[in-house]
């Protein structure tokens, strides 16, 4: 610092004793010099002091050792001296300044020292308000700009990682407001910095529950792990695995958070479709178990169904007609018949049913069936039909349709019953083109057959929505249903090439929508033939079957048509009656499933003993054998049980007959 005392004294002394008023003035002048003098000295970085010839007037020279003495004592030109140059700079700050007399700071590098100078200049105004002089101020920024561009590249590389990280990144601050996101974020949701977390990313109006960032900063620990779903700029849900961090302060308080998004579409996708599948192996299964149950109760079951429907036709045949009894005995059978059915549904649901598929036009069988529901469900529920005079046909069996329609139309009253109500069927025609994939199933393109039963009741609960096509599932009370009806629906479409999709909301009523693929050929109308009584004969007949009772039944229907019938309960005795005496027998007739030896093989001795011997095959159940199976043997007849009294008198005669006719020829 400067003393002025001392300055004083030095003055005196070269002064001398003067006191007069110049001398004085003199004194100031220096003394002023001086204090200025030592403050451009003290203030660190260059200053210069330069007229408008930019000639240094005046500098400290800090920084700049490299000027010489006699530079510096010639009032050099600012851009030789500093520079190296021989004409003053493009754009040069120092005139500006001269011009406008507004003060300028600009960022120049030297090219002889190799550093980067900030540069502040000032104008000094003389008693007329014209700049006199310009005050430059000069400081080395070079270390300064090295780390800007330091920590530009490193900025740039950690933008780089964060853009090709793969995740989105945000930091969010205490009040939930986005302070930073990466530019992967953005991609996906948008400008989202300065915005509240909730709202832009989960369109939300207050914090989520279970929030990850929410629990980082009521605890104070992380990591915290959870997944949410987000909407996207387009509207999209997007389901992602958020991790939460902590951001701390010196003092260890929580002030931000980091959250790392990492997107999980394809994986919940990858697992929805797990479950999927997990869901259709379930489906299969129970399916598998319900044929394998089927399998298990429909050979005992029906042997029973069998002797029923037997005797209660033998019995109802023997009644007058407008009998009462009669009536009665008419009863016992339909609830046999339907016990047939039961049967046959079940079968048909494990696709364990042989069908009798033939070319159908469909509109006959819906019309005639609604006449049978009409007479069967109360006034109470109208029914209306929208049926098309379609000319496609499918290819179907009859029967099942039948019972696709009855199933689905008696669901439909059911919904109905307690406050009436309207169901609507409608069959047309269809094309479906290859973009349509009608209830998730895809479909080949084509002309199709849609019927449609509708009703206006109760509706289906979502959660039951999924389950409506499962066996034994229903929602009716414990004696009003098997839950059979819709599972068995659904097999049937399914074995007939057809989808079926079901649309409904609780309190608004069901819509089935079935869809068969056409076919070009139309089946011909067949005359039904006249009422005739039941064939019989004086034929010789071998009957087996490991049940007494069937034997004992079928042994009577026999009889009474007039055959002559020797009935045994072992399929062994029966192979050694056969063995001892092949020619005095005109048929078998022989069950399937029997201890010691099976109805196929029994069948194969017995040919092999008498290679023209007619056989007969019953079955209650075998998942072994079929119509195709039994034929290449050379089983004449396969029948299912139960089997009426009817059709078992016309089977035994075609077998016989067909026995006659090889031996004619």
């Amino acid at each position: 610092m400067i003393d002025p005392d001392k300055q004083k004294i030095e003055a005196q002394d070269i002064l001398g004793a003067d006191e007069s008023p110049a001398s004085q003035e003199l004194l100031a002048l220096r003394q002023s010099q001086s204090l200025l003098q030592g403050l451009f000295e003290a203030i660190p970085g260059l200053i210069n002091v330069l007229d408008k010839n930019l000639n240094v007037v005046y500098s400290n020279w800090h920084d700049h050792d490299y000027v010489s003495k006699e530079e510096r004592a010639s009032q050099p030109k600012c851009y030789r001296v500093f520079l190296h140059k021989d004409k003053p700079c493009p754009n040069c700050h120092v005139g500006e300044i001269f011009a406008t007399g507004i003060p300028r700071k600009v960022e120049v590098f030297n090219n002889v020292d190799g550093g980067c100078k900030e540069v502040s200049t000032f104008p000094v105004f003389d008693e007329a308000g014209r700049p006199r002089y310009v005050v430059e101020h000069v400081i080395d920024i070079s270390e300064r700009k090295q780390a800007e561009v330091a920590l530009r590249a490193e900025k740039e590389k950690l933008e780089t990682v964060t853009r090709n990280i793969g995740v989105g990144l945000t930091v969010i601050a205490r009040d939930y407001r986005i302070q930073w996101a990466n530019q992967v974020l953005k991609e996906t949701f948008g400008d989202v910095e300065g915005k509240i977390c909730y709202e832009i990313l989960k369109r939300r109006d207050q914090v989520c529950p279970q929030c990850g960032v929410e629990q980082v900063f009521v605890t104070g620990r992380g990591p915290v792990t959870h997944e949410q779903k987000g909407i996207d700029t387009h509207g999209n849900e997007v389901w992602a695995e958020i991790i939460v961090t902590p951001l701390k302060d010196e003092a260890g308080n929580v002030t931000a958070a980091l959250e790392v998004v990492v997107p999980i579409n394809d994986r919940r996708r990858a697992e929805e479709e797990r479950k999927e599948i997990e869901k259709q192996l379930r489906q299969a299964q129970k399916m598998e178990s319900v044929g394998t149950l089927a399998g298990g109760i429909a050979h005992d079951f029906n042997n029973i169904l069998t002797v029923v429907l037997g005797y209660a036709e033998m019995v109802l045949g023997e009644l007058d007609p407008g009998c009462k009894n009669r009536e009665l005995q008419q009863e016992v059978v339909k609830a046999g018949l339907r016990a047939r059915e039961l049967v046959k549904q079940i079968l048909t649901f494990s696709r364990q049913a042989e069908h009798d598929f033939k070319p159908l036009q469909l509109q006959y069988i819906v019309k005639e069936t609604l006449k049978v529901l009409r007479a069967s469900i109360p006034s109470t529920v109208e029914i209306r039909q929208d049926i098309e005079s379609c000319g496609g046909a499918i290819l179907a069996d009859p029967t099942q349709i039948h019972q696709v329609l009855l199933n689905l139309c008696t669901n439909a009253y059911h919904a109905m019953r307690d406050k009436g109500g309207v169901l609507t069927v409608s069959l047309r025609e269809t094309v479906i083109s290859p973009d349509d994939h009608p209830g998730g199933f895809e479909m080949q393109s084509g002309r199709y057959l849609e019927l449609s039963i509708s009703d206006t009741g109760v509706g289906i609960r979502p959660e039951e929505m999924e389950k409506i096509f499962e066996p034994y599932y229903t929602t009716k009370p414990v004696n009003e249903g098997t839950g059979l009806g819709l599972s068995v629906v659904h097999g049937i479409v399914r074995s007939h090439r057809g989808h079926i999709t079901v649309s409904s909301e609780p309190g608004q009523g069901s819509v089935f929508r079935i869809c068969f693929p056409c076919v070009e050929d139309v089946a011909e109308t067949v005359a039904m033939p006249p009422v005739e009584p039941l064939p019989g004969g004086t034929e010789r007949i071998l009957v087996v079957d490991d049940e007494e009772f069937v034997v004992k039944m079928e042994q009577m229907i026999l009889e009474n048509l007039g055959y002559r019938v020797t009935a045994t309960t072992s399929s062994m005795i029966a192979l050694h009656v056969f063995t001892q005496h092949p020619a005095a027998f005109d048929l078998l007739i022989t069950d399937m499933t029997m201890p010691c030896m099976t109805g196929d093989e029994l069948a194969r001795r017995c040919l092999d003993i008498r290679s023209d011997i007619p056989i007969i095959l019953c079955t209650g159940f075998n998942a072994h054998i079929n119509e195709k199976t039994a034929k290449d043997i050379g089983i004449r007849e396969f029948a299912m049980k139960p089997v009426g009294k009817k059709d078992f008198a016309l089977m035994v005669r075609r077998a016989l007959q067909q026995q006659e006719a090889v031996a004619v020829s």
